[in-house]
C-alpha cells in the first residue's frame, strides 16, 4: 500500500503517530522551517521510542546552511534510515550539486540521502526539479521528495498541477527512486498525489490537532489519514 509518513517533533509525538498507524516516522522542527533540523536529543529519543519498528528519517535543514560537517555532529545515526536536506537558495549556487555530494559522502552507509524538490522553487530559489532529479540519479539517491518551502504560501497543488507531479514521479520511478509527496497536503488532496504516482504521502499539519503544523500530532488524525490511503505495497526500508 501507499505509505504514510508522519513528521514529529519528539518521542511523545512519535508515540501518537505510531498508535495512529504511521508507516514511517520523520523527525523535524516545524518552527525552524520546512525541513527544520530537530535537536539531537529529540532525535535520539525518537529513535529509542521507535526501536526499529518503522523507518526513521530526519530533516537536516537547508543545504546552503552547511559550512562544515559540524552540523552533523551528535546525530544518533544508528536507527536513522533516511536524511533529507532542502535546496532553497541553491538555484544561484553553481556548486550545489558538489555540496550535496559531499553531504551524501559524510552520511553513514546505513543512512540514505533523500533528493528534495521544492515545488515553489520561484520563491525558494531552488534548482529546477529536473535538475534535482538528474543530480540525484548521478549520486545514486533512492528517494525523491516533492515538498514546499514556504508553508504560508499554499500547498503542493498551488504550485504543481497533478499532471506535472505525475510527470516528475514517473521520471523518478524510471530511475528506481521512491516518490514522496508532501507540501501541506490535506486529506482531500491525497488522492491526487496517489494518482500522480506517490509511493509515500508525507504529512505534518494534517496529522496534528486542528490540522495546524505547530500543534501536537494526534493519533486520531493519523488514523483518519491511514484509512484514507489505500494502494499497493512499496518496500522502502
Amino acid at each position: 500500500m501507499v505509505k504514510l509518513l508522519v513528521s514529529v517533533r519528539n518521542a511523545a509525538e512519535a508515540t501518537e503517530a505510531m498508535a495512529g498507524g504511521a508507516d514511517w516516522i520523520d523527525v523535524k522542527q516545524p518552527a525552524a522551517g520546512a525541513l527544520g533540523m530537530p535537536k539531537c536529543s529529540d532525535l535520539a529519543d525518537v529513535v529509542v521510542r521507535v526501536a526499529g519498528q518503522l523507518p526513521v528519517s530526519t530533516a537536516l535543514g537547508e543545504l546552503c546552511e552547511f559550512s562544515d560537517s559540524q552540523r552533523l555532529a551528535g546525530i544518533p545515526w544508528p536507527g536513522i534510515s533516511w536524511a533529507k536536506v532542502g535546496l532553497s537558495g541553491c538555484g544561484i549556487l553553481a556548486d550545489w550539486a558538489a555540496r550535496l555530494c559531499t553531504l551524501r559522502n559524510e552520511l553513514p552507509a546505513s543512512t540514505s540521502l533523500v533528493a528534495v524538490v521544492y515545488a515553489d522553487r520561484a520563491t525558494s530559489n531552488a534548482p529546477e526539479p529536473e535538475e534535482v532529479l538528474r543530480v540525484a540519479s548521478e549520486l545514486g539517491l533512492r528517494a525523491l521528495l516533492v515538498d514546499t518551502f514556504d508553508k504560508t504560501a499554499g500547498g503542493l497543488f498551488n504550485w504543481f498541477s497533478p499532471a506535472r507531479l505525475e510527470e516528475l514521479f514517473a521520471a523518478a520511478h524510471r530511475q528506481g527512486m521512491i516518490a514522496v509527496a508532501a507540501g501541506s497536503l490535506r486529506p482531500a488532496q491525497m488522492p491526487l498525489a496517489m494518482d500522480a504516482g506517490a509511493d509515500v504521502i508525507a504529512v505534518r499539519g494534517a496529522a496534528c490537532l486542528d490540522q495546524r503544523r505547530t500543534a501536537p500530532v494526534c493519533r486520531h488524525q493519523v488514523q483518519r489519514l491511514r484509512t484514507a490511503i489505500p494502494g499497493r505495497n512499496i518496500e522502502f526500508s
